[in-house]
């Protein structure tokens, strides 16, 4: 939804002090870094990821499971999807892209497995990139595998395992992760592949360019509450970006005073008056 009353915040920090790197969060950091190098690219018909030409695609993210929200998020990050979660009987599809997101632990049934295959069988034209956590049930999906021009393979399950794939997809980040040679046995003749990131942003925590998350949490929240109380803005975006990478996005307040409607990241404000600034 388009705005008109609100200001949108762009931070682009272009320097960094080396004080700013004492006490960040390095554990968290560290499960970011093993997350990312983990990512396994499985499959990668002609070269479909990263992905290109963004202006070609219409894309639609499916999820066989109601708890990946931070993959639809993710996916509407570099390009405005229609996402779907659950069930995917009387889909109509419109769009000349799917990523889909299963997550095995989740137990897909059959008839979302059933439904999707359907889906994807009627269309020659469409891409499909697969998200994936598991080998063993991607190994007895052999349909779902053989209809997927990419699959990637995500050995540590988690929300954010989600999201960095998905930056993986859009070139984001590369993918360069290996498998096991135990992983190798699940799916027989099975070969890996390599990608590096392109001309596109990549979201990663405010530790990787040395900022303490808190630090820059904290400092921000108190400036754009200041403005809110004040009613200066019913709302705003701040975005933190330095060196191609977003390391702060957060959205505050409602599209009017009313409090109607919360604002979301994907909202679309009208930039005028800068220079005043």
């Amino acid at each position: 939804m388009k705005l008109s009353f609100a200001v949108y915040l762009v931070f682009v920090l272009s320097v960094i002090s080396n004080k700013s790197l004492a006490k960040f969060d390095s554990l968290a950091f560290q499960k970011y870094q093993e997350i990312e190098c983990s990512l396994v690219l499985i499959k990668n018909d002609n070269d479909i990821l990263p992905l290109k030409k963004l202006e070609t695609l219409d894309i639609i993210s499916l999820s066989l499971s109601s708890q990946l929200n931070e993959f639809h998020n993710r996916v509407n990050s570099y390009k405005e999807a229609r996402n779907i979660k659950g069930e995917l009987s009387g889909l109509e599809l419109e769009e000349n892209l799917i990523i889909l997101a299963v997550n095995s632990h989740d137990s897909p049934s059959e008839s979302q497995v059933e439904d999707f295959k359907n889906l994807v069988s009627e269309r020659s034209d469409l891409g499909v990139v697969l998200l994936v956590n598991s080998l063993q049930w991607l190994a007895e999906q052999k349909d779902i595998y053989a209809l997927s021009d990419a699959i990637i393979y995500l050995p540590i399950s988690q929300s954010l395992s989600y999201d960095l794939a998905t930056q993986g997809v859009f070139g984001g980040i590369g993918i360069t992760g290996k498998l096991t040679e135990d992983e190798k046995v699940v799916i027989p003749d099975i070969t890996t592949y390599m990608t590096e990131p392109i001309q596109r942003l990549k979201y990663t925590l405010p530790e990787e360019v040395g900022i303490h998350s808190d630090s820059l949490d904290i400092g921000i929240e108190t400036i754009v509450q200041e403005g809110l109380d004040s009613m200066a803005y019913p709302s705003c975006q701040v975005l933190v970006a330095k060196d191609g990478k977003v390391i702060f996005q957060k959205s505050y307040g409602y599209h009017t005073y009313d409090k109607k409607q919360a604002v979301t990241n994907t909202d679309i404000y009208d930039l005028a008056s800068v220079t005043k600034v």
